[in-house]
């Protein structure tokens, strides 16, 4: 399988809605897009996938067909970030 034909998820879980980043993150982390952009310039199919922009989970289903997932987490989202990885 070359590069092209893997796909690379950067998923940036949500925090505790009482945690500051849930509430104003509007934008993504800078790592999980540099690194996103990276793998494309590298021939891989990139995705990066923020909850808290979303305004939702990210589902099981959109990642069945990632080759690699890639984890931004902090501590406040560490907890949510097990539960994607699992």
């Amino acid at each position: 399988m070359n590069n092209i034909e893997k796909r690379v998820a950067f998923v940036e879980p949500r925090g505790a809605p009482s945690n500051v980043f849930a509430k104003f993150m509007t934008i993504p982390l800078l790592g999980p897009v540099v690194l996103a952009t990276i793998a494309k310039e590298a021939g891989y199919k990139t995705v990066v996938l923020n909850e808290n922009i979303l305004g939702r989970d990210v589902s099981t289903d959109e990642l069945k067909s990632i080759d690699i997932l890639c984890m931004s987490c902090i501590t406040a989202t560490v907890n949510r970030g097990k539960e994607i990885a699992c």
